[in-house]
């Protein structure tokens, strides 16, 4: 009975998940790609690999206010990244919120 119960559970999210995918504007459809992307790719990622890897991203700018406009919504946060031992620029990373970060926002 318990096994029944979990299942049931199970199938109703995945009913929720599937109806809010047809709900969805193109802007968070977007999103969404990108953040399966990210995480399909260690959960993390810079504005340059982003740049690199995805074409639509095609400028540095474009690819940087992509993720900023995922931090704002609570997807994600910048991590800085400290120049290497050789030096080098410092940079950031993002990564992608986990649902027990305190700073989600959504």
């Amino acid at each position: 009975m318990l096994s029944a119960i979990e299942l049931s559970d199970w199938f109703g999210g995945e009913a929720k998940r599937v109806y809010c995918l047809f709900t969805e504007s193109e802007q968070e459809e977007e999103n969404r790609k990108l953040i399966e992307w990210v995480h399909r790719h260690g959960g993390q990622v810079t504005a340059r690999e982003l740049q690199k890897n995805l074409s639509r991203y095609g400028t540095s700018a474009l690819a940087n206010e992509v993720l900023e406009e995922l931090v704002k919504t609570g997807h994600g946060r910048w991590q800085p990244v400290p120049s290497g031992p050789k030096g080098g620029q410092p940079t950031r990373v993002f990564l992608i919120a986990d649902i027990n970060d305190t700073d989600r926002t959504s």
